[in-house]
């Protein structure tokens, strides 16, 4: 009995932890989490992060409530970099590829990225810097490539 007993208990284990492995799965980029690699060759400030010169990967963070939450992944370095949050923003033209828009925050700051807007999508997030800092002009949109 006492060995039926414990085939039954691991039998009961492994359910559990069957059930929670789709959730570890759910992290992994999909086009709903808008994976976009971008490569910069000067630092770009985004939210309250500056990025080295290099290439990295945007996603947004799984979920359906906390859509303007931006992960970062450095790919030179394979290593997650950090969150940044912006806010939601709209386009009407859709047909547009991937891309970031910049903006100029003065001569000793480096650009920011003030927009991304996944291919298709016609939602966008918009990133907001402090009142103090001035913005000069807005820069074009980067060759990104969407996975």
């Amino acid at each position: 009995m006492g060995s039926i007993k414990k085939l039954l208990i691991a039998a009961f284990i492994a359910v559990i932890v069957a059930a929670f492995v789709p959730g570890a799965k759910a992290g992994e980029p999909d086009d709903s989490n808008w994976p976009t690699k971008v490569t910069f060759n000067a630092p770009v400030q985004v939210g309250d992060r500056v990025l080295a010169p290099g290439t990295y990967e945007f996603r947004l963070t799984s979920g359906t409530v906390a859509r303007n939450v931006i992960t970062i992944f450095n790919n030179d370095t394979g290593r997650w970099v950090g969150m940044v949050m912006g806010i939601n923003d709209g386009r009407v033209d859709t047909s547009k590829m991937t891309g970031f828009t910049f903006q100029n925050l003065g001569a000793e700051a480096p650009i920011a990225l003030e927009y991304w807007f996944y291919s298709n999508w016609n939602r966008g997030i918009k990133f907001i810097y402090p009142h103090t800092q001035s913005v000069d002009s807005v820069a074009a949109v980067t060759n990104t490539s969407a996975r």
